[in-house]
């Protein structure tokens, strides 16, 4: 098992592509991982409630977005379709998520997004 809380939230793009290899190549066949994320809505989609934390892009098309522009990493949110695709490439598939609390969930059983990941049957 790997357990990432709060790592892919600190991480820009290129370093959330790095160690999302290592868990890759530290899961063998039944292994999982528990990563934890902020992430954005689906386009077009409301927010459940109103967020915790507020989120800015840098750049219309970037795939992440920051809490503060002066200090990216303080607070990184990604699109949904970037974690999946970047799970993808890794050979790692989701197997449960688990909404956070930031966007509102009464029942969230954490502040962040929960995603269980393992590797890709192929």
């Amino acid at each position: 098992m790997v357990l990432a809380k709060s790592l892919f939230t600190h991480l820009l793009p290129d370093e959330f592509n790095l160690y999302l290899q290592v868990v890759a190549d530290s899961l063998d066949g039944e292994g999982r991982a528990l990563l934890t994320f902020f992430i954005l809505e689906e386009a077009g989609t409301p927010a459940a409630a109103p967020t915790a934390f507020q989120f800015t892009k840098p750049a219309p098309d970037s795939v992440c977005a920051y809490r503060y522009l002066h200090a990216p990493t303080a607070a990184v949110a990604y699109e949904p379709g970037y974690v999946q695709s970047s799970l993808a490439r890794h050979g790692l598939e989701s197997v449960a998520l688990y909404p956070g609390g930031w966007k509102g969930a009464p029942d969230a059983l954490s502040f962040q997004d929960i995603v269980v990941v393992r590797r890709a049957a192929f």
